[in-house]
C-alpha cells in the first residue's frame, strides 16, 4: 500500500504543471480537489453477498450492521490476504458460516465511495464477491463484530430490504447470475 501512496503522490505531483497549462480558472478547482485528495485517507475492503437454495427459493443473506443497516458482510483486507480470503474471513467472523460451507461462485466488482468518520474524510474500495452456501446454513450474529442479526431473505425482496442503495448495483449482479445459471 505504500507503493500506491507513493504512486498517487507522483500522479499529483504533475498535477500543477498540468493545471497551469489549462488555464486560471481550471487551476483554482485544480488546487480544491489536490487538496480534498492529499487530506483523504483509503481503505480497501472486501465482502460477500451471500446466498442459499432453501425450499425452492433462494435466499440472500444480510447483516444487521453496527449503524443499525442491513447489509453485506464486508471488512479490511488484512495484510498478506487477498481480497477473496478477506471476504470469506469477514463472512465466517461476521455471521459464523465456516468458509468450508461456502462457494466462491463469481467475482461481482467493486464499490467505491468516501464518507466522514471522527473528522477524518475517508475514500473507501470494497471488493465484492458472490457465495454459495449450504442449504441448510444458519448463519448467527456475531455480537463480538458488533453484528446484531442475521436475516436470510428472499431473492425477490432482496434489493428492496438492502438499506444501502449504493450496494444495489453489485446484487443485481449477483441476482442476474443466480438467476442465469438457474436457467
Amino acid at each position: 500500500m505504500e507503493e500506491e501512496g507513493g504512486e498517487i503522490k507522483e500522479r499529483l505531483s504533475t498535477m500543477p504543471l498540468f493545471c497551469f497549462l489549462i488555464g486560471l480558472k481550471i487551476r483554482a478547482e485544480c488546487g480544491r480537489i489536490m487538496k480534498k485528495l492529499s487530506l483523504m485517507e483509503s481503505e480497501y475492503s472486501a465482502g460477500g453477498v451471500v446466498y442459499r437454495r432453501w425450499h425452492n427459493k433462494v435466499q440472500i443473506l444480510f447483516i444487521l450492521d453496527p449503524y443499525g443497516e442491513w447489509a453485506f458482510p464486508k471488512g479490511h483486507i488484512e495484510k498478506e490476504e487477498s481480497n477473496q480470503e478477506a471476504a470469506w474471513r469477514e463472512i465466517e467472523e461476521e455471521t459464523g458460516l465456516a468458509k468450508s460451507g461456502l462457494r466462491v461462485v463469481e467475482y461481482l466488482g467493486e464499490l467505491e465511495y468516501q464518507f466522514t468518520f471522527t473528522n477524518r474524510k475517508i475514500h473507501k474500495l470494497v471488493h465484492f464477491y458472490l457465495f454459495e452456501a449450504a442449504p441448510e446454513a444458519q448463519a448467527t450474529p456475531q455480537p463480538g463484530e458488533k453484528i446484531t442479526a442475521v436475516k436470510w431473505v428472499d431473492i425477490d425482496k432482496a434489493v428492496e430490504f438492502s438499506s444501502y442503495k449504493n450496494v444495489g448495483r453489485i446484487l443485481k449482479k449477483g441476482i442476474t447470475y443466480i438467476q442465469n445459471a438457474d436457467n
